[in-house]
């Protein structure tokens, strides 16, 4: 089993509530980033509250360890990063 595919597994695992919040599970894709290389994207779609969830997982390269985004964005455009949302909670 692929890095990839442990971490799909783990994090559908963990994140199944989400159907029960009317969100629908997208196909997982794979993205490529310049800075971080290969990365696994898992979406979750909810029309009733325009919302989508994006994590990306970026695993660990020479410049750095295993990265894991998770993204908030809605149709128009309202979205955030959620570690960016945080570290300005912090403040």
């Amino acid at each position: 089993m692929t890095k990839f595919e442990e971490v799909s597994r783990a994090l559908h695992a963990c994140l199944s509530f989400m159907t029960r919040w009317g969100y629908a599970r997208l196909p997982d894709e794979l993205a490529h980033s310049t800075l971080l290389g290969d990365q696994l994207v898992i979406r979750y779609v909810s029309s009733a509250a325009d919302r989508e969830l994006r994590i990306h997982f970026s695993p660990a390269m020479p410049t750095h360890a295993d990265r894991l985004s998770v993204f908030v964005d809605s149709r128009n455009g309202d979205g955030f990063f959620v570690n960016d949302h945080l570290a300005r909670c912090d403040k």
